[in-house]
């Protein structure tokens, strides 16, 4: 009897990407995000009459359970896409560098205009994907690897 063998790639170290730790600290940031989306679309769903009570009581009327039903499953598809997102930076694709800066770009605009209407825990946010933009952006490790 013959013996077969089977010859394996070996993929050196050398060839794959480091990517920085802060890429992943951010990418299991957008997992949470995409997590808690994900728990509030559901809850949108499964609980309109309340959601459209608690939605009433911020002044944010809803016309039917129909519309209320859309809502929710933006909230979950936007879920989804958060964990596509972090799934895709954590394994290095520019692409999704890309989409980072940008969603993270306008939640700087948009948490700056909220500050105008008060909402001060908008510095947070402004802090948090402020980084975030400058990290990816500025970085020479993150050019590197997304390179």
């Amino acid at each position: 009897m013959k013996k077969i063998s089977r010859s394996k790639k070996v993929i050196s170290s050398k060839n794959k990407k480091e990517i920085p730790v802060w890429i992943k600290v951010i990418s299991v940031y957008y997992f949470i995000i995409a997590f808690f989306s994900i728990i509030a679309g559901v809850y949108i769903l499964a609980f309109k009459q309340f959601s459209l009570l608690i939605l009433e009581d911020y002044g944010l009327p809803i016309a039917s359970p129909g519309m209320l039903a859309g809502i929710g499953v933006l909230v979950v598809a936007i879920g989804a896409f958060y964990v596509f997102v972090g799934k895709n930076l954590w394994n290095g694709k520019n692409w999704a560098r890309i989409a980072t800066i940008l969603i993270c770009s306008l939640g700087v605009l948009y948490s700056l205009a909220n500050l105008f209407y008060g909402e001060l825990g908008g510095i947070f946010f402004i802090l948090i994907d402020g980084f975030i933009v400058g990290y990816l952006v500025f970085n020479k490790d993150v050019k590197k690897a997304f390179s």
